[in-house]
């Protein structure tokens, strides 16, 4: 993972070598991924507090955007939202801010938490929840970077690029992506006609 913060783009983007290796990662772990959406150990407001947290240190905004939408109606406050777009941690109950904290140091590391720091948080939540919070951070670190490295192939082609970037492996990461990006696109598009034609 690269972090720009110099003119033209900054936001965090992969480069094919660390985006390579988060998606072995995450695929290496469908099984618990699944496994932890089903079991619902962990709260929707929580999730997507967590989501939230990480989307904020990542600067992606389209992640922003749509965690905003199901935190709202997950049940997050926007006060509750606006802390953690702003990475307030401190007003949220310890129970809540030590999950936050952890997972914007994981996505600040790279996926690379100081092992301290890991052994803390798992203590605290204990061996299953806390594999179950790693899991949704996991999803939503490996999104959020993946979406920022497509918006680091726009901004180049408006003339902004990415420094320390290639444009090869920023759009042979969207290419990769876009089956998803277009799953994602027509899931979203089906559940607001749902929802619409219920509330009709």
């Amino acid at each position: 993972m690269i972090e720009e913060r110099m003119n033209g783009f900054r936001k965090r983007f992969y480069t094919l070598r660390t985006f390579f290796g988060d998606l072995r990662d995450l695929v290496a772990h469908i099984p618990a991924l699944i496994s932890t959406i089903r079991n619902k150990r962990v709260s929707r407001p929580f999730t997507e507090k967590i989501m939230l947290s990480i989307a904020s240190v990542n600067e992606c905004s389209y992640c922003s955007y749509l965690h905003t939408k199901t935190a709202l109606k997950g049940g997050v406050s926007g006060k509750e939202i606006s802390k953690l777009l702003t990475q307030e941690i401190g007003a949220f109950p310890e129970d809540e801010s030590v999950a936050i904290a952890f997972a914007q140091h994981y996505a600040e590391t790279g996926r690379k938490p100081d092992p301290e720091a890991e052994r803390r948080f798992r203590n605290y939540y204990g061996p299953k929840v806390s594999q179950d919070i790693v899991n949704y951070i996991r999803i939503v670190n490996f999104f959020t970077m993946t979406g920022n490295t497509a918006c680091a192939f726009l901004s180049r082609l408006q003339g902004k690029p990415a420094q320390k970037s290639s444009p090869v492996s920023e759009f042979l990461i969207l290419v990769i992506c876009a089956p998803w990006a277009i799953v994602t696109l027509i899931y979203d598009a089906r559940r607001k006609s749902k929802e619409n034609a219920y509330s009709g």
